[in-house]
């Protein structure tokens, strides 16, 4: 797992069309995909019907981040590539089992 590059970390992501809020980007490492992760009470079913629509590289991703205002976000890679583009922190993610979740509104 050390020697993962930057192509190996695949994530899927999946655009909604939200009638009232617009377009909603669904993302999460594609290694997560039909996984439900738990912690005690706490819960997330990473749906392929939710998440899984193309599969695209980081680099791919920080250009979808920048084009979309709703986002829902789960996995390391995928929070990795927010967080360095500024759009969340630590402080904004919620962790269940260890995986980084987080919904992201721009305004």
């Amino acid at each position: 797992m050390g020697s993962e590059t930057l192509s190996d970390k695949k994530i899927a992501i999946k655009i909604h069309a939200h009638p009232e809020e617009g377009e909603v980007l669904a993302v999460a490492d594609a290694t997560l995909i039909g996984k439900i992760i738990e912690e005690g009470k706490l819960q997330l079913h990473v749906s392929d019907r939710f998440y899984n629509g193309e599969i695209i590289t980081p680099q791919e991703l920080e250009e979808k981040l920048q084009e979309c205002g709703n986002i829902n976000l789960v996995g390391t890679h995928a929070f990795s590539v927010a967080q360095k583009m500024g759009l969340v922190s630590e402080k904004g993610v919620k962790r269940i089992a260890g995986v980084p979740y987080a919904c992201i509104y721009k305004v």
